[in-house]
């Protein structure tokens, strides 16, 4: 299968496009180079073409077409099946693939349910700075831009858009450097600052980056703060934040309020007992102290610190300290932001977007990752990586029979044993529905050997549910030895290695060798084939 978009640019190729075509650089190509005639009709529409593989006589193939859209933007995908022998087999690859799709679209749904139950606005960008997804109570923030916001729409474009009707929320004199310096603040591995609007509302920014490169942002209402910041008796003692007035020399203790009696466990005697160090843990107390003897005015837009309770519960907040004069000395304020449960929303979809939620493996795009991490970096002589593609025989009875219950339970043990048979220094991911892969380093076992050694891990029977449930398992294995080798050519090694193995009569193995690329490539010329 293929998906382009309406300039006819290839966006998407699965295994089976990638074998069929003879080429793994599909994506950006133009269909109607590799496909002649390359003519859509409605959904569901069938035509018959000719594919033009890379070296190889052209086939004949038959295109089934749909359309549909990924937000503003129409993607066209096609269902190409081959009129020859080897039509079976990219029909099951098709299958496969399509089961892949759904099983990406149900992560999706339940990524944007979560943010959409965060309390605060937030959005989530990729890489280069592009809306990913973002809630319901960001859309109502920004209510100017809330038609135009649409995944793969660059952050820039929507701030342009924001000036340029007039009505951006953000109060400024200079629109133009207020874009460079928020641009400026976006590109930051992590920030946070405030803006107030024309409406006179505060708002504070809350943005990190993601190992990934991606930016996670919060947009908290600080309206209340900031007025409150007019009367230090209302601000300090009404305010929910938890609070605390400090000497500047010293920085002991000597009032707090009831948020922050409340947060961290000490009555108010006891409190005034402290330093604001004692609050924080021991290896930050140097950071922090050089914090507090600098505390200018505004939040410290660089740093969560850690600190921890009288129970000893470990809290992470940002801290709004400002330098004032009480009672004829000088002292702090220090507002403790308790931001604890923010930041682990964060790491949680930052986990959910890298991991599968049914069994906790790798997903596909964090497995592809750790793939050319690994194949890149620097091996010792002798040492292989081996990619293994397994693929799970006789499962969907056990659904049929047992019930989808037990089906996730036997797919949970499967990945169990996988990840207690190789180890914390090796890879293993669910790819989707029955699949999974494994990411070996071996210095002198045979691939043939660790293959058997996972056929006959996963050939025990599982209990699961007071079931007893035997299945069996198809691997396809390929070995790297050369570091510059590519990622996708040696997924691809492993995937024609598997159908091999399926082909063969499914619960075995099969190491790729160069030869079955010319075999499938021949089987697929109906010159050569059957």
């Amino acid at each position: 299968m293929i998906a382009t978009d309406d300039g006819g640019r290839i966006l998407f190729a699965n295994p089976a496009a990638v074998v069929l075509f003879g080429r793994a650089d599909l994506l950006g190509r133009r269909a109607d180079t590799l496909v002649v005639p390359w003519a859509a009709g409605p959904d569901g529409t069938r035509v018959r073409a000719t594919i033009l593989p890379h070296g190889a006589p052209p086939i004949p193939v038959e295109l089934a077409f749909a359309a549909w859209h990924k937000g503003a933007r129409r993607i066209l995908g096609a269902v190409i099946r081959t009129v020859s022998a080897a039509g079976d087999a990219l029909a099951a690859a098709l299958d496969r693939a399509d089961r892949a799709e759904a099983e990406l679209q149900q992560r999706d749904r339940r990524l944007q349910d979560l943010v959409e139950m965060l309390p605060e606005a937030i959005a989530v960008f990729d890489a280069e700075d592009r809306y990913v997804l973002w809630n319901r109570k960001y859309a109502e923030l920004y209510p100017e831009i809330a038609p135009l916001l649409g995944a793969g729409v660059p952050f820039v474009d929507i701030l342009r858009a924001s000036i340029a009707t007039g009505e951006m929320p953000e109060r400024t004199d200079d629109p133009e450097a207020w874009l460079a310096w928020r641009m400026a603040q976006h590109g930051k591995p992590q920030s946070q600052d405030e803006q107030q609007f024309r409406d006179g509302r505060w708002v504070r920014h809350d943005e990190r980056r993601t190992a990934d490169g991606g930016v996670i942002g919060v947009r908290v209402d600080i309206t209340d703060l900031k007025r409150r910041e007019a009367s230090l008796r209302l601000l300090f003692e009404a305010n929910p934040v938890p609070m605390v007035l400090a000497d500047a020399d010293g920085f002991a203790i000597f009032s707090a309020n009831e948020a922050a009696v409340e947060r961290y466990g000490y009555d108010l005697d006891r409190f005034i007992g402290l330093t604001l160090l004692d609050l924080y843990l021991p290896a930050q107390r140097k950071t922090a102290s050089a914090r507090l003897l600098a505390p200018g005015d505004g939040h410290d837009d660089e740093r969560v610190w850690a600190q921890r309770t009288a129970a000893g519960e470990e809290v992470k907040v940002l801290t709004f300290v400002r330098s004032l004069t009480h009672d004829g000395r000088q002292a702090l304020l220090v507002a403790l932001i308790d931001v604890t449960e923010r930041v682990r929303s964060e790491a949680h979809i930052t986990h959910l977007a890298h991991h599968d939620p049914l069994t906790g493996l790798a997903n596909r795009f964090h497995f592809s990752g750790r793939l050319a991490e690994i194949l890149g970096r620097p091996r010792p002589a002798g040492e292989a990586v081996l990619l293994l593609y397994l693929d799970l025989d006789g499962f969907k009875p056990v659904n049929d029979a047992f019930g989808h219950a037990v089906g996730d339970m036997v797919l949970q043990l499967v990945a169990r044993r996988l990840t207690e048979a190789v180890g914390e220094d090796h890879v293993v991911a669910r790819l989707g529905g029955d699949e999974f892969a494994v990411i070996l380093t071996v210095q002198s076992e045979p691939p043939e050997t660790a293959a058997a050694r996972l056929l006959a891990l996963l050939s025990q029977p599982f209990e699961a549910d007071e079931a007893r449930v035997t299945i069996g398992v198809s691997i396809g294995v390929a070995v790297a030895r050369d570091r510059h080798i590519d990622p996708d050519r040696l997924m691809v090694q492993a995937d024609t290695a598997l159908y091999r193995a399926k082909a063969a009569g499914r619960n075995r193995w099969c190491v790729y060798t160069p030869d079955m690329e010319l075999a499938s490539t021949r089987a697929s010329d109906p010159k050569t084939a059957g």
